[in-house]
């Protein structure tokens, strides 16, 4: 259901000012609980694109105290733009090695920040309802490089994801409860899954994922995202139940060690690095990604506060 085709930007499916195609990846330095996010949203009816880098420990989860942010909402989007092999003015750039399987990513601002990243593919990326134009991947790779951060440098070699999507992404918005976590302890071991809220079981349940084995990927059947929070509704564990076709749970255990309240518009997401337990026992190295519709958060948070206020 893929080709080397999805790497290119897909053509609208229609008129929608809301059309969006987005290009992700991430990366992990464990032993500093640092992490980054390098993220394009390309709105293309509206001819913008919309980059960002994010830099983040276990110092500050505030936008404003966090090592490193720059998002540029409004930077005109070049015409006939190769959205994985380009350079935009603002300097942020994608290089494509391989086809679906190799990336180099770059970006500088002064002396503030360099990246310098190379993402190479563990398994196939795999797809999530590609079909009538529209579509999303998912796919986990090797990320090694380097940052330098304030003149200090930074090496990188981790087990990350990338993603894309292409599909309306409006900013009206305001029912969004979703998550979206990864792990992995080698190029062997690893998780993938993508949850929504489901208000008539009162859980959050999977709408796709796989595992990373020594035989590639294997697809998750089904399974369920539990979240313990403190009482400010902040994530502060994570337990995955999940089930591919054979029908046994697999439980993945996590434990937050940094957290920062990213504006991903028009949600409010906890960004955070990840140390899981795998089933085999393994630590692995990821993020849980916490995803609400700012009314919905307030709601969470208010609840919270009157738990913790009523009478045992």
């Amino acid at each position: 259901m893929l080709t080397p085709n999805d790497d290119f930007l897909h053509p609208p499916v229609n008129d929608d000012r809301y059309w969006t195609e987005t290009v992700w990846f991430c990366a992990n330095v464990p032993e500093r609980k640092l992490a980054l996010s390098f993220y394009m949203q390309f709105r293309t009816n509206m001819g913008i694109v919309c980059p960002s880098l994010w830099i983040w420990g276990p110092d500050a989860e505030n936008v404003w105290e966090i090592p490193y942010q720059r998002t540029l909402w409004y930077e005109a989007m070049p015409k006939d733009i190769d959205v994985t092999n380009f350079k935009l003015a603002s300097g942020f750039e994608i290089e494509r090695l391989s086809p679906m399987d190799s990336y180099r990513l770059r970006y500088s601002d002064g002396d503030r920040v360099s990246v310098d990243l190379v993402y190479k593919g563990l398994s196939p990326a795999v797809p999530y309802g590609v079909a009538n134009g529209y579509g999303h991947l998912d796919q986990y790779g090797r990320v090694t490089g380097e940052i330098v951060l304030d003149g200090e440098t930074i090496a990188v070699d981790c087990f990350d994801m990338r993603d894309r999507t292409w599909s309306p992404r409006r900013e009206t918005s305001q029912r969004a409860r979703v998550g979206y976590a990864y792990g992995a302890a080698s190029a062997t071991d690893g998780f993938q899954v993508a949850t929504k809220w489901d208000e008539a079981s009162d859980e959050d349940r999977l709408m796709l994922g796989f595992f990373l084995t020594p035989q590639g990927n294997r697809l998750i059947k089904h399974g369920t995202r539990e979240v313990a929070r403190d009482a400010e509704g902040r994530p502060t564990e994570v337990i995955l139940r999940l089930y591919d076709e054979t029908g046994v749970e697999q439980v993945i255990r996590g434990v937050i060690e940094n957290r920062f309240a990213q504006p991903s518009n028009p949600y409010l997401c906890w960004m955070c690095l990840v140390r899981w337990t795998m089933p085999s026992g393994a630590v692995a190295w990821g993020q849980d990604q916490d995803t609400w519709a700012p009314a919905k958060f307030r709601d969470l948070r208010r609840d919270l506060k009157l738990a913790a206020k009523s009478p045992a």
